[in-house]
């Protein structure tokens, strides 16, 4: 039982791990260990699953913001609103 318990303890992720895999294949790729040890542990987990699954939305949302053609028009300031802009900052710094 013990040498069950020692290779689980190798094998299977805690939820911080789990979480912190998480959110880094968001950056870089996962080896193949870490990627069947984080699917191991969303298999059992559902808070981690969840965390995964809005992490994953996030991850979406963000990219849509970024590089979605309708979204990029409405990123740009007019001269009008960098000047409010401007003018508040110089009074808070004053």
């Amino acid at each position: 039982m013990k040498m069950f318990n020692k290779l689980m303890a190798k094998i299977m992720l805690s939820c911080v791990q789990a979480t912190k895999l998480s959110a880094v294949k968001n950056y870089r790729k996962l080896g193949f260990v870490e990627k069947m040890q984080l699917k191991m542990h969303l298999f059992v987990c559902s808070n981690c699953k969840a965390f995964h699954k809005q992490g994953h939305q996030i991850e979406e949302a963000v990219h849509q913001f970024l590089f979605d053609e309708k979204y990029l028009s409405e990123k740009h300031l007019s001269e009008e609103k960098k000047s409010k802009i401007q003018n508040t900052v110089d009074q808070e710094l004053n």
